[in-house]
């Protein structure tokens, strides 16, 4: 919860109208984070079965394999959940926010919570799927250090799922 709790409150810092709406947006900003913080991490590794959109060496506490999905928001009855569509250039940036984003009422936002949560879900579950039958540990499994599976799934701009597994404790010598 941790996790998501400061993922979202970094990705509702970024202005609405530089967001970009694509998985590898956001495996940007991990990458430019963790190049900043001096754990540098592969971004789209290949591998025998596909690629995977993250791995993090972290030594001393393990390799993370993080597979990453971006999904789009729903609509709501009235609105769309999301804001004007297309590029917006530095000359043309709006006065405000309510400029572009749609005011959702308490209704439209209620309607619109457990669609969310659903759609937040079934991606993290297809995510860690995916890193289970392409095998994406496979490559690190001879290491002494865990393996750790991790999905982070974000829904629009600023709603995200962060899980964690571990797969894999190295054997005491």
């Amino acid at each position: 919860k941790e996790a998501e709790i400061a993922l979202k409150g970094l990705f509702a810092a970024i202005p609405y109208y530089i967001h970009v709406s694509k998985e590898a947006y956001y495996e940007t900003i991990f990458y430019l984070i963790s190049g900043f913080l001096g754990q540098p991490l592969e971004v789209e590794k290949a591998t025998g079965e596909g690629r995977i959109d993250i791995v993090l060496k972290m030594p001393g506490t393990g390799t993370f394999v993080i597979e990453m999905k971006y999904e789009k928001m729903p609509s709501v009855k009235g609105k769309a959940a999301k804001g004007k569509k297309g590029k917006v250039g530095t000359d043309d940036l709006p006065a405000s926010v309510e400029e572009t984003e749609p005011k959702l009422t308490d209704e439209q936002e209620a309607e619109l919570k457990p669609k969310i949560e659903a759609i937040l879900n079934k991606a993290a579950e297809v995510a860690l799927k995916q890193i289970q039958n392409k095998e994406y540990t496979a490559p690190f499994t001879k290491s002494d250090q865990p393996i750790y599976q991790a999905v982070v799934v974000v829904c629009g701009r600023t709603n995200v799922r962060v899980i964690f597994r571990e797969t894999h404790l190295p054997t005491s010598a």
